[in-house]
């Protein structure tokens, strides 16, 4: 195994620290991009889904229009609740992700660990994250169960 500081050839330790760097703005920009969208779709549907709820409470003048409104609505503000949790995990997992990868270079640089220690330790790190999952999937299991309420009370009542 070659350190850094031992590559014998300028174009290889070129290579290497490209590499280094489009790997670190892919991170980035994959992570930032992925989290965002999810994020908004589902702060979308759940935030819609109580509008539309709280919309057609206040049209009938009653708290409960529907046998189910008041479970519909509380099922589409947990959604909300579940997608600002569901941030909070994704700004979490990213900075360990980019912190360990800032502090596995730096390790690589001063010859501490080898290219394919730099390597193996990044992929460790870039695997699933369930929280982050069981909360996006809560969040939207919220919506669809919602959403059946939703249709059980006003399609079959």
């Amino acid at each position: 195994m070659v350190k850094h500081s031992e590559i014998p050839d300028p174009e290889i330790r070129k290579a290497r620290q490209e590499y280094i760097e489009d790997r670190w703005r892919d991170l980035s920009n994959r992570q930032r991009e992925h989290t965002d969208e999810a994020a908004k779709y589902l702060m979308v549907v759940n935030a819609g889904g109580a509008i539309a709820t709280l919309s057609f409470m206040g049209a009938m003048k009653m708290l409960d229009p529907i046998p189910g409104a008041r479970a519909m609505l509380s099922f589409f503000l947990a959604g909300l609740l579940l997608v600002g949790l569901g941030r909070a995990l994704a700004i979490y997992r990213f900075d360990w992700t980019f912190s360990g990868w800032r502090d596995a270079v730096r390790l690589y640089y001063t010859d501490k660990i080898d290219w394919e220690a730099l390597l193996e330790g990044d992929m460790s790190r870039s695997g699933r994250f369930l929280p982050s999952e069981f909360v996006a999937w809560a969040s939207f299991a919220c919506f669809i169960t919602g959403l059946a309420i939703a249709y059980v009370d006003l399609l079959w009542r």
